[in-house]
């Protein structure tokens, strides 16, 4: 008797966990480092982070569709050395991003396609350390992203997500010249024959790894 009571439990936990496995999911959260190089402009952002979710809006075993929102940022920061001044010149974007998502509905090794549009932060500091100059610029633009990418899982819920999007800029080039002369600074002044700074918002390629819970 117990031995079949033991029996019947098990095949009760296995018929649990089958049913739970050959649920689809309907949601899911994901976040890890991301990567972007600007071809337009020659400059790689190296230090990255994104966080994201959806929604799905339709499953079946050959495809889901989902609402996807997505919150990511992009770094870089240089030093240059010049007339045996140290400056500094950092940029930075903020992207949020919404849009649609579309892949293979089961399978462990699931591709995805996803178009993305929004808004995303520019800004740009260039420092003077010697002399204690500093100019901060920043702007707002229109983004389109499109990309893919794959899915694999490493547990019923959870997976390793490899992307890749390209990041399309609207108009964003802003900057500041000083004009020949005095050019104020946190004590006194510095003489300088010109100066001109600019950033350029530049269409790139952006590429990522991270992990998604699903639910």
């Amino acid at each position: 008797m117990r031995l079949l009571i033991f029996g019947a439990a098990l095949a009760a936990t296995v018929a649990a966990s089958t049913v739970r496995a050959q649920v689809p999911p309907t949601a899911e959260i994901a976040g890890g480092y991301q990567w972007m190089r600007d071809g337009d402009n020659d400059q790689t952002f190296p230090r990255g982070w994104f966080v994201s979710g959806a929604a799905v809006v339709s499953s079946r075993t050959e495809g889901r569709a989902s609402i996807v929102g997505e919150l990511g940022g992009h770094r870089f920061d240089e030093q240059l050395q010049d007339a045996g001044l140290s400056a500094g010149f950092s940029g930075s974007q903020l992207a949020y991003l919404g849009g649609v998502r579309f892949g293979r509905g089961a399978g462990a090794f699931r591709p995805f396609v996803q178009g993305l549009a929004g808004g995303a932060r520019l800004s740009a500091t260039f420092e003077i350390e010697d002399v204690g100059f500093r100019v901060v610029l920043s702007d707002t633009v229109f983004v389109v992203q499109p990309g893919g990418g794959v899915d694999f899982d490493i547990s019923d819920r959870v997976a390793v997500r490899l992307m890749a999007d390209y990041r399309y800029l609207g108009a964003g080039s802003f900057g500041v010249d000083v004009d020949p002369g005095i050019v104020p600074i946190d004590e006194g002044s510095v003489d300088v024959d010109s100066l001109s700074i600019a950033f350029d918002a530049g269409n790139g390629v952006r590429a990522g790894a991270g992990l998604v819970v699903t639910f």
